[in-house]
């Protein structure tokens, strides 16, 4: 099965995501995704792409403060902040963004207060035609309420990170349990819960990819795989010695 390869728009440090569209394009790339900018830098970056002819394929919203979902009484900002992704995505027409549901081992349980706003999210995202992805972290438990909340939610997928769940939960395989609903992923590497979440290039950790693949193959997965990378940790590289290799290595999970 071919699938679409891409890489975050931000993997080259320090540079100007525009123009390191050109270097991903050059690679071999067929799209990329960003974090959060502002409206008019995700027009030019919409723009570009449209010119290169890559897919922008989705947009990571911010995570900072996503307990508060589930505990401030107040509107919390992160609350605000998932508001203003699904407006910069809906303005610059890309389809897809991302979420967490929580953040760290002692994450707050589900609550009534966090499900309303998750409500209103949907049914807001929904209006602006954008469909949320919402990303495995270390917690099962809220994934699962949501995806059963919103199992008739045509705007609602998973994002599956293969980092996470091999550093977070190497014995909750979020995929298995959740294959059929993934719309787009977040390939990295790492050497599990030891190393934590350094989003290494592909091979550079211990993640297993046969089985990843086994996985995704078996209900006939065909969006992006979508590499969560940038080149810190590689200073030892070029630019072009990086994106070779990061697309060499995403290449050969793709054909697994």
């Amino acid at each position: 099965m071919k699938r679409k390869l891409g890489i975050l728009a931000t993997c080259i440090c320090d540079a100007d995501p525009v123009e390191t569209l050109d270097k991903i394009k050059e690679h071999g790339f067929d799209c990329f995704f960003t974090e959060l900018k502002d409206i008019d830098y995700t027009l030019m970056l919409k723009e570009k792409a449209e010119s290169l002819g890559l897919d922008y394929e989705f947009i990571h919203a911010p995570w900072g403060g996503i307990n508060e979902i589930w505990t401030k009484r107040e509107t919390p900002q992160i609350f605000n902040d998932y508001i203003r992704t699904i407006d910069v995505a809906s303005k610059a027409n890309v389809k897809t963004i991302i979420m967490h549901l929580s953040s760290g081992e002692d994450a707050p349980c589900v609550s009534d207060i966090g499900f309303k706003r998750f409500d209103d999210l949907v049914e807001y995202a929904e209006k602006k035609n954008v469909v949320i992805a919402f990303e495995n972290q270390r917690k099962l438990g809220n994934l699962s309420c949501i995806f059963e909340r919103y199992q008739n939610a045509s705007n609602v997928g998973f994002c599956f990170d293969s980092g996470h769940e091999h550093c977070f939960t190497v014995n909750v395989p979020f995929l298995s349990f959740y294959a059929d609903k993934v719309i787009c992923t977040h390939i990295h590497d790492n050497f599990g819960k030891k190393s934590g979440d350094v989003h290494l290039l592909p091979f550079d950790g211990n993640c297993d990819y046969n089985a990843m693949m086994k996985r995704l193959n078996a209900v006939e997965y065909g969006g992006s795989l979508m590499l969560e990378v940038n080149n810190k940790r590689y200073q030892n590289l070029s630019v072009d010695e990086f994106l070779n290799q990061a697309f060499n290595r995403i290449q050969l999970i793709s054909n697994m």
